[in-house]
């Protein structure tokens, strides 16, 4: 069973969520500017790893929901954020 480490807050600004492997289980995304924005997951320490995932959102969508159903988006060395101009919340478990 995996043990469940919900992130407290709204991550507003690039960088480390956790070290070594978990999974993402989802994130919820807010967007209030007035020109579309990309949210970055990086599997690794840093923004100069591989990309798990771009999102774009586009201005005027509200709180954008996202889960990863049945199979969570898997890191192995890292999970780094880098939200643009978004808040992100992010569910993240361990294995």
């Amino acid at each position: 069973m995996p043990v469940y480490n919900g992130l407290e807050g709204y991550e507003t600004a690039a960088g480390l969520v956790q070290s070594g492997s978990g999974n993402v289980q989802f994130i919820l995304v807010s967007h209030a500017e007035a020109a579309a924005e990309t949210v970055t997951l990086y599997d690794g320490l840093d923004a100069t790893n591989p990309i798990l995932l771009q999102l774009k959102i586009n201005p005027g969508l509200g709180i954008q929901f996202v889960r990863f159903e049945p199979w969570p988006l898997r890191f192995l060395d890292g999970l780094y954020i880098n939200p643009g101009s978004c808040e992100v919340y992010v569910q993240v478990s361990t294995p």
